[in-house]
């Protein structure tokens, strides 16, 4: 999101908003806490005067309807990027939009009402079967969600800078690293950190480093999962200091049972970390080696395709780089979402 700000705010007149629900264990106060963001947007939307040429949402979820009907109603081109969570329904996790009574059917105004909407992958629209061996029986992806789709779309994969994202060293230790904002047990599974956890008993010979684990959690873990000593939990870090982990871990692991185009592994292979990843989504197109998708969620199956992308991919860093900046890169996003933008 806020590179696409920095996109917009080179060639337009960017008014932002940022919807924020602070949730309570109280339920009626969490209603209270939605009604008044609500209206407090509504406030901010009628303010926009004069009307804006065009209404750009990250994710169709409920913070996009007033902007949505705003859009309808003085007919105002609406921009959507589809990010992951807006186009699931994983009932086994309780996660996704269209797992919910009440997000589902705003979901799927936003989705129809919308003048263009930009998946980060185009998997996002219709889901590849083979992402069901990972825990769910029913497909996934808007097409499967939403009944008599027919909304124009683009593809637009999130960008990555190179010149932030540095190359690390070629020779690296036997190491992994996972970057997750993990706060919760459902969070846990989602990113399938339990899988890795499970995944490094197998490779006492490895260190495995999850960053981004509250406190917690962190207590959870050493709770829940038997641990070694080759496994290191840390909180969540600056993006300057994520650098340096990228730059030293050979392999990036990103099992993710729910995610749409991950950033962290983007930006990983970009400083020369060999990804691993699960069949789910932007993942594979990501990794771009068959090889080093984990066909089931099996801790032994991981433990295994880590160990062969070591030993087998430790001189092809920079070839994981070169892929990135590639297809993935900051420029590519700006001249596509500027050359459909200026259409309007």
């Amino acid at each position: 999101m806020r590179e696409d700000l920095k996109i917009l705010k080179k060639s337009h007149e960017v008014h932002e908003y940022f919807f924020n629900v602070k949730k309570s264990k109280w339920w009626f106060l969490t209603i209270g806490t939605y009604f008044f963001s609500f209206l407090k947007q509504v406030i901010w939307m009628l303010k926009q005067v004069p009307k804006p040429q065009i209404i750009y949402c990250w994710f169709a979820d409920f913070h996009a309807l007033i902007p949505t009907l705003y859009a309808k109603i003085f007919k105002i081109p609406l921009f959507v990027v589809i990010g992951g969570v807006d186009a699931v329904r994983n009932k086994t996790l309780n996660y996704g939009v269209f797992n919910s009574f009440w997000r589902a059917p705003i979901g799927r105004i936003i989705i129809k009402q919308a003048s263009y909407l930009l998946p980060v992958d185009d998997t996002l629209i219709e889901a590849k079967p083979v992402a069901q061996l990972w825990g769910e029986a029913y497909p996934n992806g808007i097409k499967n969600h939403v009944k008599n789709f027919n909304s124009d779309w683009l593809e637009l994969p999130t960008g990555y800078d190179g010149k932030l994202w540095v190359m690390g060293n070629d020779n690296r230790t036997k190491s992994v690293l996972t970057v997750a904002i993990i706060t919760s047990p459902k969070r846990l599974l989602i990113k399938g950190i339990d899988l890795l956890l499970n995944s490094s008993t197998y490779l006492t010979d490895f260190t495995f480093t999850i960053i981004g684990v509250s406190e917690v959690m962190q207590s959870y873990i050493h709770k829940n999962f038997n641990l070694g000593d080759n496994v290191s939990l840390l909180p969540a870090l600056d993006r300057k200091d994520l650098v340096t982990h990228y730059n030293t871990t050979s392999i990036y692991a990103q099992l993710s049972r729910s995610e749409g185009l991950p950033n962290v592994l983007c930006e990983a292979m970009l400083c020369g970390c060999i990804p691993v990843g699960s069949p789910v989504f932007g993942i594979p197109k990501a990794v771009t080696i068959p090889e080093l998708i984990v066909d089931k969620p099996k801790a032994d199956l991981i433990a295994k395709t880590i160990l062969y992308a070591h030993e087998n991919f430790s001189s092809n860093r920079i070839q994981f780089r070169e892929h990135i900046q590639n297809h993935f890169s900051t420029e590519k996003r700006k001249q596509k979402l500027l050359s459909l933008l200026n259409r309007y």
